[in-house]
């Protein structure tokens, strides 16, 4: 009896084990930025890794929007990065990252600002920018620079909900590219001095 309990009690915790296992999710993309991963691209003076971060120093007045070429993925999806304004002199400029990303011109964007503004874009063919979710003031933001704040976008069919440090600050519909999209990073600077925004911890997970 002993050893039928033992047995069986070894079977419950497997199966918890599998439960929790499955409840994380698979894993599709996680990058510890410990090196420059090809499909991010070149390095430049501008853009490039160090100790555990990809930094990115858009020229002033403008924006840099690495995507990922290393795959597609499901769009439905759990996507979390860290970010870090290591400058943040352009206060009003958003940076953050991109999912759902079908080109260089037709993306979705959870961004948020050094002066604590968040909100999601949708970049579409022609230069047009729409607001699935608008532009917000959040104390869930950790304001200032050399300060961390984990964004996260959780994704199910053509809903989005979007997170900071933990805390929900938007749900939005959305278009999703039909047959998968990538992942991408972007970081803008000011008109008078340039923002360095530091990325790590990317992650995305299956739900």
């Amino acid at each position: 009896m002993k050893q039928m309990a033992a047995f069986l009690t070894m079977g419950m915790a497997v199966v918890v084990l599998a439960v929790t296992a499955g409840l994380a999710g698979n894993v599709l993309f996680e990058d510890k930025f410990t090196a420059m991963d090809a499909g991010w691209g070149v390095p430049a003076n501008y853009y490039f890794v160090k100790d555990g971060k990809i930094i990115i120093s858009p020229p002033v007045g403008t924006a840099v929007a690495p995507i990922n070429q290393s795959a597609f993925f499901p769009n439905d999806m759990d996507a979390s990065i860290t970010m870090n304004f290591q400058k943040g002199a352009g206060e009003d400029r958003a940076s953050g990252f991109l999912f759902w990303v079908n080109s260089a011109t037709e993306y979705y964007a959870l961004m948020l600002s050094p002066n604590g503004m968040v909100g999601v874009l949708r970049s579409v063919a022609g230069g047009r920018v729409l607001m699935p979710a608008p532009w917000q003031q959040s104390d869930a933001i950790k304001k200032g620079e050399g300060v961390d704040n984990v964004l996260r976008v959780v994704t199910k069919g053509t809903q989005g909900t979007a997170y900071i440090n933990g805390r929900q600050v938007a749900v939005f519909s959305g278009q999703p590219p039909a047959g998968g999209s990538q992942i991408g990073l972007k970081a803008s600077s000011g008109d008078t001095a340039a923002n360095v925004v530091a990325f790590s911890n990317f992650k995305v997970v299956q739900p």
